[in-house]
């Protein structure tokens, strides 16, 4: 998928959320039911798409007076759920020097780590999002979702019902310096 084709379209209510996005259309709408929540979902549509960049919503270009306003480029960012968006290199391109950029896709990190070898200031880890244990308190000054938890929400009415507090608890419980921001 190229930058500029349209994302695989996530199922709406009508289409059987109840399941926790495993089973297939059969709501008013009909179609498939994408499992967005799901590391196999990912993995499988990055190596159909070969790691083109994609960039859900908006670009950095689009987001840069608001993420300069309030992320200094000397912030320690965590990027929630990078994907094969282009904003952790433009972000990079623009002074920020530590960015750590998560996904729940191994064969996406893989990639990642391939493509941007030679910039230091992008890292890439494999991580669930539901599951941060492997990084300490106080970890990060700033902390970016573009998408995630949309994504999660689609796939599970759980996460739905959670996602308010997941916010919260990223902020609140540690993984952020105190002042830091959740964009």
């Amino acid at each position: 998928m190229s930058s500029s084709s349209p994302p695989l379209s996530p199922r709406g209510a009508e289409e059987g959320e109840e399941d926790g996005g495993t089973g297939s259309g059969g709501g008013v709408g009909g179609g498939t039911v994408f499992s967005y929540g799901e590391a196999g979902y990912w993995d499988a549509r990055y190596v159909e798409e070969g790691g083109a960049p994609y960039d859900w919503y908006q670009r950095y270009a689009a987001l840069r007076p608001f993420v300069r306003r309030f992320v200094p480029p000397a912030s320690r960012l965590l990027m929630i759920g990078c994907g094969s968006a282009l904003m952790s290199e433009d972000m990079a391109a623009d002074g920020y020097m530590e960015i750590i950029n998560i996904d729940i896709s191994s064969v996406l990190i893989e990639m990642m780590r391939k493509k941007y070898f030679d910039l230091p200031q992008l890292q890439y880890m494999q991580m669930d999002v539901r599951d941060m244990s492997k990084f300490s308190d106080e970890s990060f000054d700033c902390a970016i979702d573009k998408g995630t938890l949309d994504s999660l929400m689609v796939s599970s009415v759980v996460w739905r019902l959670l996602s308010a507090q997941l916010r919260w608890s990223w902020k609140w419980t540690g993984y952020l310096n105190q002042g830091g921001s959740l964009c």
